[in-house]
């Protein structure tokens, strides 16, 4: 993924080039001429310009474009990376200044370039063959990268946050995710880039009530992917539809989201195959702090159809907290698609 970003978000710029991304930043620039690179490019247009985003290119899905929220460009980054579902793992291989890809350069060739300090202690160099800047892993580097850490990932304590926030929320509520699996085992078994949510659909409309400040926002399928896009008061979210994600600058975190269950006559439905269902009684545990988490074996479902490493994490480490009728349900479950699941032998009991 390529982008493009306007006058308006020139720092946001420099971090995305911290994490590796092409981000082009020209300032200046006007808004005809930002559209046409972002096209010939096939570029990403990020902005804070609303007037750009009216553009027909831009409706139509010729060219892709995001309305950056807020001023702190934590806050942009976090709404660019999440929502766009990015890696956010730091990389340092473009040039922070103009974006050109680096290289390695001997300490030969550094020495004439960095100060002695850093040629005596430092043995890995990186050079932009563009500008001609030196980098290195000095304190400079390791504090960008303690910055971007902090700021792309879900500590515990921004959990326990939200569910302060939600203790009162008058309905059925559960943590769901990596950070479901590791608050039922109690540990932080891996970096969580998001924290997620669940509630019943036909509990969507107290979201609003209980989260009046917030920003809200759906998940919709767009031209060249997911897409979030501001959810209506008073709008029932039907499927396809089942994510919102919450957003209030200067809170902690500054966004989260929700996953719409299928709930009715007392049983929970599998959103992608419903005849997979699990009576509302077994849908939810609670953690030695009390927090109620989605049961290990659901989380497990979903997280089945399409393991990512993380994914794979997290079923070696919810493995031995299912019991036997835990065990036996998800692998029947997986047996009603995926036969061949590599998970399944491993669901034997020991």
């Amino acid at each position: 993924m390529k982008f493009i970003a306007d006058n308006n978000v020139g720092k946001l710029a420099v971090w995305l080039r911290a994490l590796g991304y092409d981000t082009l930043f020209i300032n200046p620039i006007d808004d005809a001429r930002l559209i046409e690179i972002a096209r010939r490019e096939d570029r990403v247009i990020l902005t804070r310009d609303t007037g750009i985003m009216r553009r027909r290119v831009i409706t139509s899905g010729e060219v892709r474009a995001l309305l950056i929220e807020g001023d702190s460009w934590r806050n942009q980054l976090i709404q660019v990376v999440h929502g766009l579902g990015m890696e956010y793992q730091p990389r340092f291989t473009r040039c922070l200044e103009c974006n050109t890809p680096l290289e390695t350069r001997s300490r030969d060739d550094a020495r004439r370039h960095v100060p002695p300090f850093v040629y005596r202690t430092q043995h890995s160099f990186l050079a932009c063959p563009g500008c001609g800047r030196y980098y290195w892993q000095g304190t400079h580097w390791q504090r960008m990268r303690r910055e971007l850490t902090s700021v792309l990932t879900v500590s515990r304590e921004q959990v326990m946050n939200v569910v302060a926030m939600m203790r009162d929320f008058p309905a059925l509520w559960f943590v769901v995710g990596g950070w479901a699996l590791d608050l039922l085992a109690g540990t932080v078994s891996r970096e969580h880039t998001d924290l997620e949510l669940g509630i019943a659909r036909d509990d969507q409309h107290l979201l609003p009530a209980h989260f009046p400040e917030w920003r809200r926002f759906k998940a919709m399928k767009g031209p060249h992917g997911g897409v979030w896009q501001p959810w209506p008061e008073g709008e029932r979210l039907e499927l396809p539809v089942h994510q919102v994600l919450l957003r209030q600058e200067g809170a902690d975190p500054p966004e989260f989201q929700f996953f719409l269950n299928e709930i009715a006559g007392g049983e929970w439905r599998f959103r992608h195959i419903q005849t997979i269902r699990r009576p509302v009684d077994r849908l939810i545990v609670h953690t030695r702090d009390g927090v109620p988490v989605i049961a290990p074996e659901i989380q497990l479902r979903y997280k089945a159809r399409d393991p990512r490493p993380k994914d794979e994490a997290d079923f070696r480490l919810a493995l031995p907290l299912l019991d036997h009728e835990q065990r036996r349900w998800l692998r029947e479950s997986l047996q009603v698609n995926r036969p061949d699941h590599p998970w399944i032998p491993l669901l034997d009991d020991r």
